[in-house]
């Protein structure tokens, strides 16, 4: 798949960490070796499940590997880590914290001491060899506070949605957290995770109706439902119904509002202006996804579109 993506003409490829998915290390090493442009990152690995001393050692052996085309993307992990494998003792926020900046530490050789860290404490961590150069670390968050940890400490945030008002949210937040540490906000890219559909805009919007259903009804902050231009009480429903099991429930309450709240369904040539739009928004980049079990014609397919669109 990374090669049909190299092949299309995309610059990266990103891969989501679950723990009901092919293992990330795996998937990541036969990715890099498969592929020699393209560069590969985690879109998202859970550090609540994954330590970040153990981080260091894969992302450092896949840029050694890869001869640096790798991107670490970290985050607290979708709403299974919680709702199904009970992960509750850590805290997101502090975890993600601690284990970025522990990682950024290894990655660049540093000998680790954390005694009085909540989540992880090491005693003389240290990697035994070093990447030949600097992985780039990715935050995922949608809400404030995270957004603003990105802002402090990565090189890039991964969100989602599509509205003014919440790309507003995440520049002000961005902002917010570079202030901290005295550098520029443009440290730190914005990048959009989107699941996208080829196709006449109401197929392609039908087509993604079910893809939106942990988007709109995920655990996040309900502050934000206005912010992605939504109806709360119509989300908290979703969201409701979701919690209590019922996907087919909850994605006939899915509305047209709902999917182009966070993904773009319709024609190349409307895709891509969408994308200038963003552009013009402060997004840096976007990671463009067809979905679990996409094609490999698929991946083609889009590449071809927009590359026509594009030229």
């Amino acid at each position: 798949m990374a090669a049909a993506a190299e092949q299309a003409g995309f610059a990266e490829m990103w891969w989501a960490d679950h723990y009901n998915t092919r293992e990330l290390a795996t998937v990541l090493t036969m990715s890099v070796v498969k592929t020699s442009t393209i560069k590969v990152g985690t879109g998202v690995t859970s550090v609540l499940l994954r330590h970040p001393s153990v981080l260091a050692s894969l992302y450092a052996s896949l840029a050694e590997l890869s001869e640096g085309r790798v991107i670490a993307g970290l985050g607290p992990g979708g709403w299974e880590v919680t709702a199904e494998l009970n992960v509750t003792t850590m805290s997101p926020l502090g975890a993600t914290r601690e284990a970025t900046v522990m990682l950024r530490r290894l990655l660049a050789g540093a000998v680790v001491e954390t005694p009085e860290s909540r989540h992880y404490p090491v005693h003389r961590a240290a990697l035994k060899f070093a990447p030949p150069t600097p992985v780039p670390i990715y935050l995922a968050g949608r809400g404030p506070r995270m957004l603003e940890l990105a802002g402090e400490l990565a090189d890039g945030v991964i969100t989602h949605g599509l509205s003014s008002s919440y790309l507003n949210l995440v520049r002000d937040c961005r902002a917010t957290g570079a202030a901290k540490t005295g550098r520029s906000p443009d440290s730190c890219e914005v990048a959009l995770w989107i699941e996208v559909a080829l196709g006449e805009r109401s197929q392609a919007i039908a087509k993604l109706r079910p893809k939106s259903l942990l988007m709109v009804g995920g655990g996040y902050d309900e502050s934000l439902i206005p912010r992605y231009g939504l109806d709360p009480e119509q989300v908290m429903k979703v969201r409701k119904s979701v919690r209590a099991g019922d996907s087919a429930g909850a994605v006939g309450m899915i509305t047209d509002e709902m999917v182009e709240a966070f993904n773009l369904g319709g024609p190349p040539a409307w895709i891509v202006e969408r994308l200038r739009e963003l552009e013009e928004k402060g997004v840096n980049s976007v990671m463009l996804s067809l979905g679990e079990g996409a094609e490999l014609s698929e991946i083609a397919e889009l590449g071809r579109g927009l590359r026509e669109v594009m030229s």
